[in-house]
């Protein structure tokens, strides 16, 4: 392993332009700038003042002050972004970029899928090749082409997303905030209860909409007044279309919005990991982080929408040495609150997985 470390004044700009690998950039308190590539990945870095160019024929890791603007030309692999709170641009993504806790990012194209969680600032991509999700972004939204689905909620500004697959949304538009939705596939949006926007649908296949009532005035085909009506909302769909009022699933039965809330700490958690394990030289550990945080996110939804029917089949997934595996149990509703409790723990930190597994095959065993 190659690893160069350069001094800055705590906000350098950092021009990269090619990595043929994947590219991990983790922003990090201090001034240090540290990049770290295989031996043989050819690493070139050069510093004039606070401007830093990169380029490396392999993948890279990149430790730099929180505070850098970054400017990225081509990645060749996946894009891995954590930490940075400085203005992130890219031009070109081959593979899949996940981006936690970030200011502003552009992206020109993305050949692969979107993981977003916590943007503090716009974030625009122009092409995203696979499916996107996306949560938690203080500004607008904008994504011009997205190849999958879409999902996404807890958006500050005004979104515009175009979409060839399915689009599931969840919608807080504040006042004056215009937001556009079109997708090819079917369509379903939710707006607080106590929303105000006037939104406009239109879909090839079947509409349902809220029932009128003293918050809600259905103005003509397609045309839906929520309150005072302070924001636009526009929603196109190729299919069916559905527009619901107050919360769902995990809403109904915690009050808050559990699975939102786990989910952004397992992304959380996992990327930081990641970049530790990385940064300690641990490279023979063998995490594959992205599978394993899918199957706790699953595992979180099953158990989400088990207790809001209020009871049914439930199978989480905990890790052993021999890899996942899964318990299945038929439970009450106060035993999935048990079992959502024990996971929470375990995105908390406050037990490993193996007492996980051991809470949650007591459970089992009780029930």
């Amino acid at each position: 392993m190659e690893t160069l470390t350069l001094e800055t004044k705590g906000s350098p700009q950092v021009r990269i332009k090619t990595i043929d690998g994947d590219l991990r950039l983790v922003g990090q308190a201090g001034k240090v700038f540290e990049a770290q590539a295989p031996t043989k990945g050819q690493l070139m870095v050069r510093q004039e003042g606070e401007q830093i160019d990169l380029s490396c024929q392999a993948g890279c890791l990149i430790f730099l002050p929180a505070a850098s603007q970054v400017e990225v030309d081509s990645v060749g692999g996946d894009l891995h972004l954590t930490g940075l709170l400085g203005q992130a641009r890219f031009n070109h993504v081959e593979g899949d970029a996940r981006l936690r806790r970030a200011g502003a990012v552009s992206v020109e194209r993305l050949g692969g899928s979107l993981s977003v969680d916590k943007i503090n600032g716009d974030l625009r991509v122009q092409a995203v090749g696979g499916e996107a999700e996306v949560r938690d972004v203080q500004g607008d939204l904008h994504l011009h082409d997205v190849g999958g689905d879409l999902r996404l909620r807890l958006i500050e500004g005004s979104v515009e997303a175009d979409v060839s697959g399915d689009a599931s949304v969840r919608l807080s538009p504040s006042q004056g905030t215009h937001s556009r939705i079109q997708a090819e596939g079917d369509v379903t949006a939710w707006l607080p209860r106590d929303a105000s926007a006037v939104v406009r649908v239109t879909a090839l296949g079947d509409v349902l909409l809220p029932k009128p009532s003293e918050h809600v005035a259905v103005e003509g085909p397609g045309v839906v007044r929520c309150g005072s009506g302070s924001a636009s909302v526009e929603l196109s769909s190729g299919g069916d279309l559905t527009l619901r009022l107050g919360g769902v699933g995990s809403e109904s039965v915690w009050g808050v919005d559990l699975e939102g809330e786990i989910a952004a700490r397992v992304n959380t958690s996992l990327a930081e990991m990641e970049a530790s394990l990385e940064e300690l030289g641990l490279d023979s550990v063998n995490i594959d982080s992205e599978r394993l945080g899918n199957r706790v996110r699953k595992a979180v939804a099953r158990a989400v929408r088990a207790a809001s029917r209020g009871g049914a089949q439930v199978r989480t997934s905990t890790e052993t040495e021999g890899g996942l595996r899964s318990t299945a149990a038929a439970t009450t509703a106060g035993g999935e609150q048990e079992r959502l409790a024990v996971l929470r723990m375990v995105e908390e930190g406050k037990i490993n997985t193996d007492e996980a597994e051991a809470l949650l095959q007591a459970l089992e065993d009780a029930g």
